[in-house]
């Protein structure tokens, strides 16, 4: 099973909506609640996108952690997993909601609640850039968090979060998972756990234009070793697909036309200066570059893929249809979905 981890924006949700049911079939995602603007317009907007673009039968995780633990809706009177919830419920599609090691006991009863809610269970994230207690002999260990919380392992996916790895080295971070796998399974049966990380790095200024960048698949390579000495029988794959697993600062401008596109092994980076007239008609450019690679699946493989070969035909004009950096993301982020889902299902790597 593939667990991407997905910001909460429209090239996400976009993404999201263009996969093909045989691959939502073995997908889950893990939506993150953006914290910008208030919890009921953050909330309402959020649910709303999120079930527009998903469909009935879909399994669905959501961290809200960003709203705070205390966040109510004021239009409802709802929590935001219980708003959620109901919302899930209406469109057929089951709720994960996410907890973490340190949550308070409502939070926590809130969460198995609104689960319940659609027949599923929650999400404990550990892990990541929080202060998580590392695995070792004096740490809070995860029998004692679920018997405090109320709940047996058997009714928690357990998922273990690296978030970033850009530039680690592999024989550490195989220790690190070798670590906490251990120190999972020592634990307790779950009713599934998910090993993720992010390899895409927080920036690609640095890459060179018109230039075939390979960016390393580190998340993958790291998971595909882990599984081979895992203690736990059928772990599942987690990444955050073609971003970072931070989101940038706001900047001048926007980006360049680029486009990032998934491979077996890396990520394919291809970047083109704006051009004077119509700025974003170079990534036509960046769309034919990336079709004439050896890695390109071809315009039905995905549709991600079959953007990309259809802007492949066009010419810089004043018509628009380049799009930019949401619509970039977009394109790069549903392929990436798409061709791990794939890799998993037939080949058992990531």
């Amino acid at each position: 099973m593939y667990q991407p981890i997905l910001k909460g924006k429209k090239a996400e949700f976009e993404a999201w909506r263009n996969v093909s049911s045989a691959r939502r079939n073995v997908t889950i995602p893990l939506f993150e609640v953006i914290a910008n603007k208030g919890v009921d317009y953050d909330l309402g907007s959020f649910s709303d996108a999120v079930f527009d673009c998903s469909q009935a039968g879909d399994i669905l995780a959501v961290d809200s952690h960003a709203l705070g633990e205390d966040a109510v809706d004021t239009t409802t009177s709802r929590s935001p997993y219980s708003l959620l919830a109901l919302n899930a419920a209406s469109s057929g599609v089951r709720l994960r909601p996410v907890v973490h090691l340190g949550d308070g006991a409502g939070f926590i009863s809130d969460a198995v609640t609104a689960a319940g809610a659609t027949r599923e269970k929650i999400v404990l994230r550990v892990g990541g850039s929080e202060a998580d207690p590392a695995p070792g002999a004096t740490d809070v260990t995860l029998k004692t968090y679920c018997r405090d919380a109320g709940v047996s392992p058997g009714d928690v996916h357990l998922l273990i979060d690296f978030a970033s790895v850009h530039g680690s080295a592999l024989d550490e971070l195989e220790t690190m998972a070798a670590t906490y796998l251990a120190w999972a399974d020592r634990n307790g049966t779950w009713a599934s756990v998910t090993l993720a990380s992010g390899a895409f790095p927080s920036q690609i200024t640095s890459l060179p234009k018109k230039s075939k960048n390979l960016l390393r698949r580190l998340d993958a390579e790291m998971w595909n070793a882990a599984v081979l000495s895992s203690p736990i029988a059928d772990i599942h794959y987690g990444d955050y697909g073609v971003r970072h697993p931070d989101l940038p600062d706001s900047g001048f401008g926007g980006p360049i036309p680029n486009l990032r596109y998934c491979t077996d092994s890396a990520w394919i980076v291809w970047r083109e200066a704006k051009l004077a007239k119509f700025p974003h008609g170079s990534f036509y450019d960046v769309c034919r570059a990336v079709v004439a690679t050896p890695e390109y699946s071809g315009a039905a493989h995905s549709w991600g893929d079959g953007v990309i070969d259809a802007k492949s035909k066009c010419v810089a004009g004043p018509a628009a249809g380049a799009g930019g950096g949401t619509e970039w993301i977009m394109y790069g982020m549903n392929r990436h979905i798409s061709y791990v889902a794939d890799r998993l299902s037939s080949l058992g790597v990531a």
